[in-house]
């Protein structure tokens, strides 16, 4: 779902919402949102995670490159950024189940303090939860430092996402890479985790937080709570970015 956007045009988080709705009507959803630079900082390290061998801006925006998904893109789906318009999806949830039956989450939240999200999740769904949770990190994205390191791990599979390059395929390489990185990524000789400037660029996220201030404002509205204060972009930009691109010479090749 994170690398073809629910299959370019969100159908398959729609009709996963119909279904649930099928089944289970009288069902309470708890949805979680994130702040979309660092939704996409973590859409492109998870592509990384199972394989993927391409730069952030060939996943990011692959309609500036020349392959099936261009000219047909619902032959290959592709990363698309409307899967990050959450309030969209929110609204849909709302009209099957009734807004009083949809639970919505900031991630934000619960990385700031967990104990106190706990606390706060299970009043609002009364239910009985531990008084604390767990302070290990799962699926931690990895270093800066190691990023161009795992791209080149992966060109010797051909295992995990469609969207990648292979020079040749190492069997059980896959696994054993995955679990080399891992290790790999304990270590601090490897840097910081790659925040979404840095690994974005700042242009990237100047024209993401453009591209859903205005989603972010009706989430917010929905949810009662200034999405600002949680470093959302809820205010018009004061002038326009263009989105980026790459350089002429590499554009007009398109590949």
């Amino acid at each position: 779902m994170l690398h073809n956007a629910g299959l370019t045009s969100n159908y398959v988080a729609k009709e996963i919402a119909n279904q649930l709705f099928a089944i289970a009507p009288e069902a309470r959803i708890v949805l979680f949102i994130r702040e979309q630079t660092a939704m996409a900082t973590s859409c492109y390290q998870q592509y990384l995670r199972e394989g993927g061998t391409s730069s952030v801006h060939r996943y990011l925006f692959p309609e500036d490159y020349l392959h099936l998904g261009r000219v047909r893109p619902l032959k290959t789906p592709r990363f698309d950024f409307t899967q990050f318009e959450f309030d969209r999806l929110v609204a849909h949830y709302d009209s099957l189940f009734g807004r009083e039956n949809v639970f919505v989450f900031a991630y934000e939240d619960l990385v700031a303090d967990r104990d106190l999200f706990l606390s706060r999740f299970c009043a609002e769904l009364a239910l009985n939860c531990p008084t604390q949770m767990q302070n290990k990190r799962y699926n931690a994205g990895y270093r800066a430092g190691l990023i161009p390191i795992a791209r080149v791990m992966n060109l010797f599979t051909v295992r995990g996402v469609a969207n990648k390059v292979s020079l040749v395929h190492i069997p059980y390489w896959y696994k054993l890479r995955e679990l080399l990185l891992e290790r790999l990524n304990r270590l601090p000789l490897f840097g910081p985790r790659a925040a979404p400037e840095k690994l974005l660029g700042h242009q990237t996220c100047d024209w993401i937080r453009q591209r859903f201030w205005q989603s972010n404002v009706a989430l917010g509205r929905r949810m009662g709570i200034d999405l600002a204060e949680l470093g959302y972009a809820t205010q018009p930009p004061v002038t326009l970015k263009e989105r980026p691109r790459r350089a002429r010479i590499f554009g007009l090749m398109k590949h």
